[in-house]
């Protein structure tokens, strides 16, 4: 072994686990087919970066391939550009592709075909599924399947899926009363570009906001009622973290105010210091992990929820 290390050899195995090393070791690749898109819509970094969420600057990371999408925010880029993750330059990785749906009926699915530019569009056509694939987010699987002649179709589904582990409060048509459900209601669908009326975030859920959430519902394929029950939120919600702006972090900042969790919690979209503190402070006093992003349960959990053990 000493003599092969001296000619200047090394044994097949660690030569081996070099190479791995030397072939993983992860490479900025830009992501063009992100910025084409985004410039096909005659966006500004910043404008996608409010309708997804997220800091301009994370628009950039995902440009320049330093970094890319959580799955929510992946699943909220396929929806604002109602193109498939492929079709944006994200390959989903073996993780990602391990995450299925458990149905097996085909008439949970939602057929779909793609376009050369992998635009999703509907069709009445069905097909048998030779392969599945998902990516799940938010209560809404995105998957693919694999056609005759290996073309990848992406469809979405709301078939035999995993309960959710959080129990949502409801928020409904009410003229006479103001609340902060109707609030949050109203900022993030605001923050997701719909319509709320001139009143804007009033926290009265009239005709304007039902309308609103039944175009939303309508978008994502629920139930029209105009009521914001569980399958709702779990769609609706924003997550946000550190670097994010917008509405839904105006909604965020309302709700940990109302709590007097920290002084001087300035109610203005950014996601700062001051709201990482108090974030910080809620998710410890509910025990949560400690960690500076809004997520599902946390929401959930400011709106007077409750989490199944």
């Amino acid at each position: 072994m000493s003599e092969s290390r001296q000619d200047g050899y090394l044994p097949e195995r660690e030569l081996h686990d070099i190479q791995q090393k030397k072939s993983t070791k992860p490479t900025a690749q830009p992501n063009s087919l992100l910025r084409q898109a985004r410039r096909k819509h005659a966006w500004s970094q910043g404008d996608l970066a409010e309708r997804i969420g997220v800091a301009k600057e994370t628009i950039s990371r995902w440009e320049n391939g330093v970094s890319r999408p959580q799955p929510q925010q992946l699943n909220r880029l396929c929806g604002t550009f109602q193109m498939t993750p492929e079709a944006l330059g994200f390959v989903l990785d073996p993780l990602e592709e391990e995450i299925a749906s458990r149905s097996e009926d085909p008439s949970h699915i939602q057929s779909a075909h793609i376009s050369d530019e992998g635009v999703i569009s509907s069709s009445p056509k069905r097909y048998f599924l030779s392969r599945r694939r998902a990516l799940v987010a938010g209560g809404i699987a995105l998957g693919g399947i694999t056609l005759a002649g290996g073309t990848l179709a992406w469809f979405s589904f709301q078939g035999q899926q995993t309960p959710s582990p959080r129990h949502w409060p409801t928020a409904a048509y009410d003229l006479h009363h103001q609340t902060a459900l109707a609030r949050v209601v109203q900022w993030m669908l605001q923050a997701r570009q719909y319509d709320i009326g001139s009143t804007g975030v009033d926290g009265i859920f009239g005709p304007v906001t039902q309308f609103a959430v039944k175009a939303f519902q309508k978008d994502h394929h629920l139930p029209e009622d105009g009521i914001v029950n569980s399958s709702t939120w779990e769609l609706l919600i924003m997550p946000t973290d550190t670097g994010s702006r917008g509405s839904q972090v105006s909604a965020l900042q309302e709700r940990l105010r109302e709590l007097h969790l920290v002084s001087q919690l300035t109610v203005d979209g950014e996601f700062g210091p001051q709201t990482v503190k108090a974030l910080r402070l809620f998710r410890q006093q509910h025990h949560l992990q400690v960690k500076d992003v809004a997520d599902l349960d946390t929401w959930c959990l400011l709106l007077g929820g409750s989490l199944s053990k």
